[in-house]
């Protein structure tokens, strides 16, 4: 970390993550495009469904809204 002066005489903090960046493990699987996801789907019938099986899908609601 580094605070260095600007050309308006301010003062700017500045970190330099060259050294962490090249000791971090990058991804061996990194996240698709977007584009690339939303281009695949472009002919789709049926672009999601709904998995209520799942834990943190199930919302507990009242009787009367079942």
């Amino acid at each position: 970390m580094v605070i260095v002066p600007k050309k308006n005489d301010k003062a700017r903090f500045f970190v330099d993550y060259r050294r962490l960046n090249s000791i971090i493990e990058k991804d061996a699987y990194p996240l698709p495009r977007m584009e690339g996801c939303l281009d695949s789907l472009r002919y789709a019938h049926v672009i999601t469904s709904l998995v209520c099986t799942e834990k943190y899908e199930q919302v507990p609601s009242s009787k009367e809204d079942q």
